[in-house]
């Protein structure tokens, strides 16, 4: 390994300065046509057409087998391009190998590599040796600048790019705007000069593509509509083809509230039957069938996605296509919206192997979706060979990374239980545990922001270390599950699978005083969970003990009422010691007028931040519901809900087919001028206007925690203590 050049020590760019232009375009009739192909594939990548840089590529590179420029580039499209990022990775390793010397193999294996889950530092390295291998070459500056900019590394971004101004590039221009925009949060100063940025790269080159993109998306999430719209309008004009870009512009487009419902639907129809006209190839079939999709004319996206199937078959796209086919099915039993349920599922879990059992696979994603849910369906069958269900398992857990808290805690717990496979499922939950930090790494600074990294890790491990213990206890191994059991409740007193597994193993090694002080503390954590594990199992150990089911009822209520005082103790005890103020905001409301925040003052204010497209906040509205009606006449409390990026229509029309009449104010970007970045979130402000109470999250003790809540503020405003 070369040594990597420094970034403390920018000065060393001082060289570069002459020569950090663009590349220039193609010369007409130039005779060395590498050069023209690798720039071709340079302009796809920076219109942010990934999809058609990878096609390009394809056939380029077999047309220039010895330019490593024209591989490069091809590698990193693919690197973007979704569902291709393993492709990418694999042949930029194999240009280091051919290639050893040649800074365009370590500057697109930087690229690769950096979008890679967890390798972000790692592609600055190599992003480094590319440097110092090519100083004078502004692609490798802009390669360096990227993967630091993956690696969440913004003031190093920023200080890269002043360190060869006054002589930039507008793409560099671009990365030094993007990170001060996201690095910005509440600084408005900071995000002005972002724009003033990018304005900057627009005046330099008016044809640069994310010069107009990046500013736009961000104006658009504020609800800037006048400024945005017309930036994502020349962004689609200079990049048509983008996928990203064109999903940006629909996004603007429904959010304007100069147009109907119905001139939406025919402005954008028109733009995609426009687009796949031109360009008949899957992205194209694909993004038109995305937005026909949320536009909801799922009547034209059948002969789209045929098309796909038919003409590229082995596409990324075509995945998409079967899993999506297979998904609806999936829903329409769920629904019950099937004539036939028992054959309608047995279709979906055949669709299922079909998918995995193809030859070849584009979308490493999709891969994990399928196996896991592949898992999901077939773990409870106990005619499924033991192979089978191992194969499902390894799987789920080498394609799903995403998901470790189901593929190494499910997928070895589901082989124990069914007594085969035991060394292998020792292994996949010994790897979890060691997957744990690398896990988390990526998602560190987000979960510190929100003060929850060190609890997710601990939550996380807690379940490995259960699962473990469950293999053993399966095995008979109880004094090794002891052990691990009682580390997983250690980590996570509130985790109810532990809590449920250590009064099984209590329970058979005959000690039912112990497994009833297991289930009852499983069944009380359970409250916020779906199976009902320790519940049954106390039910049926106070049969046991007692002879019979009498006095049960009496039993659980007095169980209950010890739960609610411990967690509300425990709610108490999340009051925020130094509050802060909220900021002031002056917001629109969902069926018109306008409430600024001034309002409310000297009142006990609920805020809570949601939004339709979230899961989790369409869970908790119908207790959001029930406490608007508790609080809604009440003279010193305020309940508001602010929207985040939800087109208003989509809002209304979801509120009254679901009969709520919580009050919505419209996000105008003060969502993420609050630094709130985790949904649903809500605050809980005393009469100071003061940020008391800050709740992430949604569960089934909603409405009864939050009004604990307010009961507390109240109480405080009366007694005048803390």
């Amino acid at each position: 390994m070369r040594p990597s050049t420094s970034i403390s020590g920018l000065t060393f760019l001082a060289a570069a300065l002459a020569c950090l232009h663009p590349a220039p375009p193609p010369l007409a009739g130039q005779t060395d046509e590498a050069p023209a192909a690798a720039d071709s594939l340079r302009a796809h990548y920076f219109r942010q057409d990934f999809a058609g840089g990878s096609q390009a590529g394809e056939t380029l590179v077999a047309r220039f087998p010895d330019a490593p420029e024209v591989s490069a580039w091809h590698g990193i499209n693919l690197a973007r391009t979704s569902g291709r990022a393993e492709e990418a990775l694999n042949l930029t390793q194999g240009m280091l190998e051919r290639w050893p010397e040649s800074h365009w193999s370590l500057a697109a294996h930087a690229i690769a590599v950096s979008y890679q889950p967890g390798r972000t530092a790692e592609g600055v390295e190599i992003a480094e040796e590319a440097f110092a291998l090519a100083p004078h070459d502004p692609h490798t500056l802009w390669v360096l600048g990227l993967t630091l900019h993956r690696a969440q590394r913004y003031d190093d971004v920023v200080a890269l790019v002043d360190s060869v101004l006054p002589h930039p590039w507008a793409e560099l221009l671009v990365l030094k705007a993007n990170a001060l925009l996201l690095s910005a949060r509440q600084d408005e100063e900071q995000l002005e000069r972002a724009m003033e940025i990018f304005a900057e790269a627009r005046a330099l080159d008016p044809s640069n593509v994310n010069a107009h993109f990046f500013p736009a998306s961000t104006l658009i999430g504020d609800r800037n509509l006048e400024e945005g719209l017309p930036l994502i309008e020349r962004a689609v004009e200079l990049s048509p083809y983008s996928s990203g870009i064109r999903q940006r512009w629909f996004s603007a487009v429904q959010a304007r509230r100069d147009l109907t419902a119905e001139e939406k639907r025919t402005l954008v129809k028109g733009e995609m039957a426009a687009l796949v006209a031109h360009r008949p190839t899957p992205d194209a079939f694909s993004l038109a069938a995305s937005v026909l999709r949320q536009l909801g004319a799922h009547d034209e996206i059948g002969p789209l996605e045929d098309r796909i199937l038919a003409e590229f078959p082995e596409s990324s796209e075509a995945e998409w296509v079967v899993m999506n086919r297979y998904r609806a099915l999936r829903d329409s039993v769920r629904q019950e919206a099937v004539a036939n349920e028992e054959e309608a599922q047995a279709r979906s879990r055949e669709m299922l192997w079909e998918f995995v059992g193809r030859p070849s696979h584009r979308n490493p994603r999709l891969l994990g979706d399928a196996y896991l849910s592949l898992f999901m369906d077939v773990r409870g069958d106990e005619t499924l060979p033991p192979d089978d269900l191992l194969r499902v398992v390894q799987g789920m857990v080498q394609h799903n990374p995403a998901n470790p808290h189901l593929t190494h805690v499910e997928g070895p717990m589901a082989l124990a239980e069914r007594g085969v496979h035991f060394r292998e499922a020792e292994a996949i939950a010994r790897e979890g545990l060691d997957f744990v930090d690398e896990y988390h790494e990526p998602r560190r600074s987000m979960l510190e922001e929100m003060g929850e990294f060190e609890a997710s890790v601990n939550r996380m491990r807690s379940m490995m270390h259960d699962a473990l213990g469950w293999v053993y206890f399966h095995e008979g191994r109880y004094q090794e599950a002891r052990e691990e059991l009682e580390r997983a409740y250690e980590l996570n007193p509130q985790n109810p699978a532990a809590l449920y597994h250590l009064g099984r193993l209590a329970e058979a090694e005959g000690d039912l005083d112990e497994a009833e002080i297991m289930y009852s503390r499983g069944r009380n954590a359970e409250v916020r969970g779906r199976a009902r594990r320790s519940t049954e199992a106390l039910e049926r150990l106070y049969e046991k003990k007692y002879g019979s089911l009498d006095g049960y009822d009496e039993y659980i209520e007095a169980l209950a009422e010890v739960e609610r005082a411990d967690r509300r103790e425990r709610i108490a005890g999340t009051r925020i010691a130094e509050p802060e103020a909220a900021p002031s905001f002056q917001l629109e409301w969902l069926h018109g007028g306008a409430y600024d925040s001034s309002e409310h003052a000297g009142k006990i204010t609920v805020i809570n931040f949601w939004g339709v497209w979230c899961g989790p906040c369409v869970m908790e509205a119908p207790q959001k519901q029930q406490f608007h009606e508790k609080w809604k006449n009440h003279p010193d409390v305020v309940f508001l809900t602010i929207d985040y990026n939800d087109p208003p229509e989509r809002v209304r029309e979801w509120m009254a087919e679901n009969g709520y009449d919580f009050p919505v104010l419209l996000d105008d970007g003060f969502v993420r001028r609050a630094g709130v970045n985790a949904f649903p979130t809500t605050w809980f402000l005393d009469r100071n206007g003061l940020i008391a109470f800050v709740h992430r999250g949604a569960g089934q003790t909603t409405f009864e925690e939050f009004v604990w809540r307010v009961e507390m503020l109240l109480e405080e405003a009366t007694t005048g203590n803390r």
